[in-house]
């Protein structure tokens, strides 16, 4: 393993509290792997000034995340 690669328990754990941070904001979990998720944020109130979301998460082996909307 390169020094720079974190160990998959170490992606598992960072990649969870990346989001716990997601779910109190609001987001549900629509799928998941140990490395990579969909979240999706439904509309709020009122509709036409809140649009629902959704982001395409996972996290490489260095430990960067990445965050796409969908």
């Amino acid at each position: 393993m390169n020094p720079a690669q974190l160990s998959l328990e170490e992606r598992q754990s960072a990649f969870e509290r990346f989001l716990e941070r997601y779910i109190k904001r609001g987001f549900q979990i629509i799928s998941r792997s140990p490395i990579s998720a969909e979240l999706y944020k439904p509309a709020g109130f009122p509709t036409w000034l809140f649009k629902e979301q959704t982001l395409y998460a996972d996290i490489d082996e260095q430990g960067r995340i990445y965050v796409q909307r969908g």
